[in-house]
């Protein structure tokens, strides 16, 4: 089962905070030091918390099986940029937000080249 488990104890229990049944892979986990994080997967959403883990939303830069996020990077709790891989278009992009997410703007697309 694929699920995102938070611990309040350093590690010695853990406690299922939201199951990620039918999702893709989890490619890669961010968080600030004030406690707001992001989960992204391949064939999955990009995931965003503001409480430490306790709670998830869905941000709408992503679609499973069309647009998947491959990196996210945040430089504060609101400004940050997401590196998407836009599988309809062919095509990768560098989005960008100044509201923790709610958000995107394309910064910059580049085509993929067909071989």
């Amino acid at each position: 089962m694929k699920a995102l488990y938070r611990t309040d104890d350093g590690g010695r229990t853990w406690a299922l905070v939201r199951d990620l049944s039918g999702a893709g892979y989890v490619d890669g986990v961010f968080f600030r030091p004030e406690g707001h994080g992001w989960v992204w997967m391949s064939r999955g959403n990009l995931l965003a918390t503001e409480d430490g883990g306790r709670e998830w939303k869905v941000l709408d830069v992503t679609s499973p099986e069309v647009v998947e996020a491959r990196s996210v990077w945040f430089v504060s709790d609101t400004e940050g940029f997401a590196l998407l891989q836009d599988n309809e278009r062919r095509a990768w992009r560098l989005d960008a937000t100044r509201d923790a997410g709610k958000t995107w703007s394309t910064v910059r697309t580049w085509h993929m080249r067909v071989r």
